[in-house]
């Protein structure tokens, strides 16, 4: 056959932008004799991307996070199939922008969470022996928009009563601005927040290969609450990382009015609208309290 002994002889490879997966056949070759065949398989399962949460008129920034599943199949030589599906999720770099053109500062923040199992099994048993990992089961049925901001609404309220602060108000007015901007942004699919905005302002996008995939308030809350750990109580911010968090507990917002909206690509887009607005400079000791011990 040509080949040396124990060389790797790629037989395939194709990528695909449109669903995000890679797939790539190595078939190794010993003497002549087909020994294994290891098809590894890459696709990305959930994008969510969220803004800065401060004033546009200040800071931009955006943070982007993917979860990757890897999945190996090795075909050997006995018949029997070693499956090995990796998820990963990976926080992405994000960029900050001054809008006074001071300068540009680039942030890294980001965690890892890999999983692994591995299991022995013939061909005819896979569907019963292998079971992917870390994938969201759908909801037992889909939220409607009542139930949507309720839920958002409540998380909001979560956190609040953790820092002591009063809980929030629910306006139909703020709804009926979020949904929208959240309209908007999904006719127009991109990800960004509203000029000229007079209230506050939160948003996130999260993007599945799943076409079922609901995005609910908690995702979205617990999401920008994430932002404590970057968050110094006390004082000024002294980075940019924090600006959802410090809108989700300020304490001087009284109302809020939540909203979704679905891409005809599957972006799941949320958008949060704050009564008064939060993260004002100068304010910040008196509207974020720490949680209360």
């Amino acid at each position: 056959m040509g080949q040396c002994c124990g060389k790797e002889a790629p037989r395939g490879g194709q990528m695909s932008s449109g669903n995000h997966s890679f797939q790539q056949t190595v078939t190794r070759v010993d003497g002549g004799v087909v020994t294994t065949t290891t098809t590894r398989t890459q696709r990305i399962v959930q994008v969510s991307e969220t803004s800065s949460g401060y004033p546009s008129d200040i800071f931009e920034t955006g943070q982007v996070k993917r979860t990757v599943v890897t999945r190996t199949i090795k075909k050997n030589a006995d018949g029997t199939e070693e499956v090995i599906e990796d998820i990963v999720s990976d926080d992405g770099g994000h960029q900050v922008h001054e809008k006074s053109k001071k300068g540009i500062f680039g942030f890294l923040s980001g965690k890892k969470d890999k999983s692994r199992t591995t299991v022995e099994e013939s061909p005819k048993d896979r569907q019963a022996v292998f079971k992917p990992i870390g994938e969201r089961k759908a909801p037992a049925k889909p939220l409607s928009d009542k139930e949507f901001r309720q839920d958002c609404l409540k998380w909001h309220n979560h956190y609040r009563a953790i820092h002591g602060v009063s809980p929030l108000k629910h306006s139909d007015e703020l709804c009926r601005y979020a949904q929208e901007w959240a309209d908007t942004l999904a006719k127009k699919d991109t990800f960004c927040h509203r000029p000229n905005n007079k209230y506050g302002e939160n948003i996130y996008m999260a993007w599945s290969s799943d076409p079922t995939k609901e995005v609910t308030g908690q995702e979205a809350v617990d999401s920008w609450y994430s932002e404590i750990k970057q968050h110094q109580f006390g004082c000024e911010p002294r980075s940019l990382g924090s600006g959802h968090f410090t809108q989700v507990i300020w304490k001087a917002s009284t109302e809020l009015g939540s909203a979704r909206a679905r891409t005809a690509t599957g972006k799941l887009i949320v958008v949060a609208n704050y009564n008064p607005a939060g993260n004002l400079i100068g304010s910040f000791a008196q509207n974020v309290p720490p949680p209360k011990k």
